[in-house]
């Protein structure tokens, strides 16, 4: 059994199978079938559960074009990774552009940050995507350190000038534990995406569960009320006093 975390080495440390002898597909169509393959296994089985040899089977093609396109399964995780999460961080970009340019050099309200984080993962595609909330949470879950630094690369470009928006809309409340509530947007933000099926479960019997947009108000509003909290004053802790000192 592989330890948690493992993910297959790089195709090139591999004994090399006789089908990847085979010479690469070239054909227009390999990649994006390749693409559309791998997201499908990878938000059913995981990445831990998926083998290239998976890959290629579900895309009609052979292992040769795995190494050709993508380079490792490294490469094609990340690449899947990378198609799916640039339109939604250039969606949270522009929203942050558009808001500071509103503020005119104020700080932004808290709400419009939060909304600008959340609404895009929620909201980009209005209809109901299959794909995008098992591939969300095995990403979160099951992605080796050298992968999981290359998402988080990705992922530096948005939260980067959000924290600084956020610092310039919250002065008062510690980095830390500013750093440390984006922290917890982004679990429940991925854990809301990942899960919604869940409130089918949690709801009155015969009752249907909210629609996507009333949960994506519901998150805004906890998360916000979060940043807008006092701090917790547990992060620094004033020193215990000595007896008798």
């Amino acid at each position: 059994m592989e330890p948690a975390g493992a993910f297959e080495p790089p195709a090139e440390t591999h004994p090399v199978p006789a089908e990847a002898h085979h010479p690469p597909d070239h054909h227009p169509d390999t990649r994006e079938r390749l693409l559309q393959a791998a997201e499908r296994l990878f938000a059913a089985r995981g990445l831990r559960g998926t083998t290239v040899r998976d890959v290629t089977r579900e895309a009609g093609t052979n292992l040769a074009a795995v190494n050709y396109h993508f380079g490792t399964k490294d490469g094609l995780a990340l690449e899947v990774f990378r198609r799916r999460i640039t339109p939604i961080n250039e969606e949270r970009l522009h929203r942050l552009r558009v808001a500071e340019e509103r503020a005119g050099g104020g700080p932004v309200p808290v709400e419009e940050l939060v909304r600008g984080l959340l609404e895009p993962a929620l909201l980009l595609d209005e209809e109901e995507d299959p794909v995008l909330p098992g591939l969300l949470s095995r990403f979160a879950h099951e992605s080796h350190p050298e992968l999981l630094e290359q998402m988080r690369a990705q992922l530096r470009e948005v939260l980067h000038p959000y924290l600084a928006a956020f610092r310039r809309s919250l002065p008062a409340l510690d980095p830390t534990e500013l750093r440390l509530r984006i922290h917890f947007l982004a679990g429940a933000m991925i854990h809301t995406v990942s899960h919604l099926g869940w409130l089918d479960l949690s709801g009155v019997p015969g009752e249907p569960p909210p629609e996507r947009r009333a949960v994506l108000e519901a998150l805004v509003r906890f998360c916000t009320d979060g940043f807008q909290a006092g701090p917790s004053g547990t992060l620094h802790p004033t020193p215990q006093r000595e007896p008798g000192a």
